[in-house]
């Protein structure tokens, strides 16, 4: 006995990978919206720590000062 009827199989599988894509994307925005907070937080102070950038807020400050 099956629990679904026939030729539901790819319905299904489309809904897993509709749903897959839409919390990818949400997490891809969070990560964005974090990283852009996180920028405004070390233009306040240099000691933030950096989760999301591969710069820490001392080096990166030294840098756009030296321009």
């Amino acid at each position: 006995m099956r629990l679904y009827p026939q030729g539901t199989g790819a319905g299904i599988s489309l809904v897993v990978l509709l749903v897959i894509g839409v919390v990818g994307i949400a997490q891809f925005e969070t990560a964005k919206r974090e990283a852009f907070e996180e920028g405004f937080r070390c233009a306040l102070d240099e000691n933030t720590p950096v989760v999301h950038s591969s710069h820490s807020c001392k080096t990166y400050r030294m840098k756009r000062g030296s321009e």
